[in-house]
């Protein structure tokens, strides 16, 4: 399970070295998760667009629920919290 910053869906002059850093770690995990798969393997990808916060954009509570039920489900590599 890996977990990004809004700057990898969301690119800004402002935060250019981490768009490119989570740009990789998105294109890293996708084929982690295409080659681990047939093994069992999931591997996932929360991107969370906001501050996580009581009273923020992302309420702790929401995102750890969104974190287990990407890893209970384990139906998809991706996962953006806009």
């Amino acid at each position: 399970m890996f977990t990004t910053g809004g700057a990898a869906v969301d690119p800004h002059r402002d935060r250019t070295v981490s768009a490119i850093a989570y740009a990789a770690e998105s294109a890293y995990v996708r084929l982690l998760h295409e080659t681990l798969a047939d093994d069992g393997v999931h591997v996932a990808q929360v991107t969370i667009v906001g501050a996580i916060g009581a009273g923020l954009t992302h309420e702790p509570d929401e995102v750890a629920e969104h974190l287990w039920q990407l890893h209970a489900e384990r139906t998809q590599p991706l996962l953006v919290l806009r």
